[in-house]
C-alpha cells in the first residue's frame, strides 16, 4: 500500500493513483471493483459517472432484481464500447458511490492545492 495515494474506497471497490513510478502513468486514476481494473483519466472517470447515471435514470427492475445482489440484471456498456459489465442494481450503485467518492477526493485535492492547504 506504500506505493499508492488511496482516493476513496467502498465495500465495492478502491480507487487510487500510483505515486511517482517510471512505469505507472501517475495522471490515471486506478478503479478495482472485484476482478476487474480500469485506469482511467478525471475526464474519462466523470464520463463514466455520467454514463452510469443515465442508465440508472432509465432502469426499470422489479423489486427482487433490485434487493438480490446475485441477480446480474444489469449489463452495463461503457463508453469505450469494448467494455460491458454484467451487474447487480445493488453493484451498480455501489459503483456510483465508489466514483462519486472519487471525483469528491480528487475535487477536493484540487482546491487544496490550489490554495496551497496540503
Amino acid at each position: 500500500m506504500n506505493d499508492i495515494y488511496k482516493l476513496y474506497h467502498n465495500d465495492f471497490g478502491i480507487a487510487f493513483k500510483w505515486k511517482n513510478s517510471p512505469i505507472k502513468n501517475t495522471k490515471k486514476i486506478q478503479i478495482v471493483f472485484g476482478n476487474t481494473g480500469l485506469n482511467l483519466t478525471n475526464r474519462q472517470l466523470t464520463r463514466l459517472l455520467k454514463y452510469i447515471t443515465k442508465i440508472l435514470d432509465n432502469l426499470e427492475l422489479c423489486e427482487e432484481c433490485k434487493s438480490d445482489n446475485s441477480i446480474k440484471a444489469i449489463l452495463l456498456e461503457t463508453p469505450s464500447g469494448m467494455v460491458s459489465f454484467a451487474m447487480s442494481y445493488i453493484e451498480i450503485n455501489q459503483m456510483v458511490d465508489l466514483l462519486k467518492g472519487t471525483i469528491f477526493q480528487i475535487e477536493m485535492d484540487i482546491l487544496l492545492k490550489k490554495n496551497k492547504l496540503n
